[in-house]
Formats: structure tokens, C-alpha cells, sequence
């Protein structure tokens, strides 16, 4: 049993610290979207923060273990950043449509 348990707990270790890696391909998407990233849902992305960043809470205060916390730390981070890009590309692309909206149409045309 005990082996099982020491198998378990590398491959948590290990999807889990490539699972910060994973996130960097929709991180890049998300720049690269010309449309404000509308494919990517801030919701459901929100709410990954938060819960790995709960997470990490847990880990660091209730059980005070570290790496476990560093693991929920480090995806938190990942799913901030991707927040805070996908809410950046919306925010420029929504820009130009307001001031678009404000000029009078002969200054459009």
C-alpha cells in the first residue's frame, strides 16, 4: 500500500507542476485573439483562481503543506494571468467601439 500511495502522490506532483505549463498556450490564444478573447469565459476562468487559490489557502493553513500550497499557488497565478489578458483584450477592443459611438457620423465618414 505504501508504494501505491508514494506512486499517487508523484503523479499529482508531477500533472500538476506540468499543469502550470498547460496554461500558457490559452495565456498566448488569448494575446493573440483579435476578437477580445471571446471563446475564453472570464467566469469559469474567475473562478479557477479562486478556487486554486483557496486551495493554496488550505494547504498553507489547515494541513501546512507547502508544496501541495506552491502547486495551488503556482496554477493560481497561471489562471490570474489569463484573467487579466482575456479582460485586457476585451477592454482594447471594446475601446475604439466607444469612441466610435460618441463621434458625430459626419467625423466617421
Amino acid at each position: 500500500m505504501e508504494s501505491a500511495v508514494e506512486t499517487i502522490s508523484w503523479l499529482f506532483v508531477a500533472i500538476n507542476s506540468g499543469r502550470v505549463l498547460s496554461y500558457l498556450p490559452q495565456i498566448y490564444a488569448a494575446f493573440a485573439a483579435r476578437d477580445g478573447a471571446r471563446s475564453i469565459s472570464l467566469l469559469t476562468w474567475s473562478y479557477f483562481t479562486f478556487a486554486h487559490a483557496t486551495g493554496a489557502a488550505y494547504s498553507l493553513t489547515v494541513i501546512h503543506d507547502a508544496k501541495l500550497g506552491s502547486l495551488f499557488v503556482g496554477n493560481a497565478i497561471a489562471c490570474a494571468a489569463l484573467v487579466a489578458v482575456v479582460a485586457w483584450k476585451r477592454w482594447v477592443v471594446r475601446r475604439p467601439n466607444e469612441m466610435d459611438a460618441r463621434m458625430p457620423v459626419a467625423v466617421l465618414r
